[in-house]
């Protein structure tokens, strides 16, 4: 019998000087950061908000579990610029269980939460602009639906906002996600039963001064 591993979910919230733990890109390296202050925070930063663009992010890398039980949030320290109605959105990395070099970009509509209401888009053309992600999850690509494939990252971008010029300074304050990774087993394998219950009896026997076999 072979352990079976339940799904649990698990909440991790970066804040303070665990914000420094993120990966950040940016170009130039200097427009994405961690920063030292009162409090700590991440900063994003470009230049030209618009097409075209640098489009810094601060990123989780994961696995982080299934994209169906996968949900996320950042809360902003500060933000200046961008243009009206801009924030800074979700981006997933996600591939297949089955074929991990098979990988789509989920690009969140801006806001802080990420969840099966999120509104999304994506470069690889599998769904259409504005689909919902409890939509995503049902769509196929590969050997399953992309409910069923994994977060290899999840990172906040700011930048690319269509035709918006100028720039934009985002600050965080934290990010939190929460994932669905195994846990702990649901079944425990044989052999481990059957070690586990020869120790007990060799233990038994040591104590009463003869071996399990002794008779």
């Amino acid at each position: 019998m072979q352990a079976t591993f339940l799904a649990s979910a698990t909440n991790i919230n970066y804040a303070g000087a665990d914000l420094s733990g993120l990966t950040y890109l940016g170009n130039p390296s200097t427009d994405a950061a961690f920063v030292t202050g009162s409090p700590d925070y991440a900063n994003l930063f470009t230049a030209n908000a618009g097409l075209g663009g640098d489009t810094p992010k601060a990123s989780v890398n994961g696995p982080l579990g299934t994209l169906s039980a996968f949900t996320a949030s950042y809360v902003v320290l500060s933000q200046t610029g961008g243009g009206a109605g801009n924030s800074g959105y979700w981006d997933l990395l996600v591939s297949d269980p089955n074929n991990a070099a098979n990988m789509v970009e989920l690009i969140a509509f801006s806001g802080t939460t990420l969840n099966s209401s999120t509104l999304m888009h994506t470069p690889s053309g599998l769904f259409s602009f504005g689909t919902a992600m409890s939509s995503v999850y049902g769509l196929t690509d590969g050997s399953t639906t992309l409910g069923n494939w994994i977060v290899d990252s999840a990172g906040v971008e700011i930048g690319n906002f269509g035709n918006t010029e100028g720039s934009m300074d985002l600050e965080l304050a934290s990010i939190s996600i929460n994932d669905s990774l195994p846990s702990v087993p649901e079944t425990t394998p044989t052999w481990l039963l059957l070690g586990l219950a020869m120790g007990g009896l060799l233990a038994w026997g040591r104590w009463h001064g003869r071996s399990p076999a002794t008779k």
